[in-house]
């Protein structure tokens, strides 16, 4: 199962082989008020940075993409919106505990670009990569497992609430309500 992600604003380009191929080993995500768009540092193994920028538009495709990649699997007998539910709750603990990266900060010469289309391909043992594109000189992907795409979801949620910008494109599942405070139950 694999997902494609476009604001509209791409062209046909030259083959991938013509791209230039940038592979992202963790990113830091921010929030650019001046442009109203979020920015993607991200850093490969060799320490190579690239600036991704993410305009609202797309980020609004992207989410329920990045979504209905992970609803394709839930727990048999279990409500879906509990069983994602608990499965982004137990990303998230995961997160919190294994966040040992420092923010990517990028240098001023770092490479800077408009992401137009987003690719997402899934593999059968469950992992994915999620493909950045300009959609014409260059590529940027990036492997994850489920914990780590559901962490990719977090965090951009979090920069949503950062823009103030709506989080309608999130799941029902994404925000589930808290528990309920004594005071506010009431019988019939």
């Amino acid at each position: 199962m694999s997902g494609e992600v476009t604001d509209g604003a791409g062209a046909d380009g030259p083959g991938i082989s013509a791209r230039f191929q940038f592979s992202i080993k963790t990113f830091t995500g921010r929030y650019l008020p001046v442009e109203d768009r979020l920015r993607l540092d991200g850093v490969d193994v060799e320490g190579v940075e690239q600036c991704i920028l993410l305009t609202r538009r797309l980020c609004n495709k992207l989410v329920p993409t990045i979504a209905t990649q992970l609803e394709e699997n839930f727990l048999e007998g279990m409500p879906r919106d509990v069983a994602q539910d608990m499965r982004q709750s137990s990303a998230r603990q995961v997160r919190s505990a294994t966040a040992t990266e420092s923010p990517v900060v990028p240098g001023s010469a770092s490479p800077t670009w408009l992401c137009v289309t987003v690719h997402i391909k899934k593999f059968p043992n469950g992992e994915f990569l999620v493909v950045f594109t300009d959609d014409r000189s260059i590529d940027a992907s990036m492997g994850m497992t489920e914990v780590n795409f559901r962490a990719v979801l977090d965090v951009l949620h979090e920069l949503y609430e950062k823009a103030e910008w709506s989080s309608e494109c999130f799941p029902d599942w994404f925000e589930r309500p808290g528990p309920v405070e004594p005071s506010q139950l009431r019988l019939n």
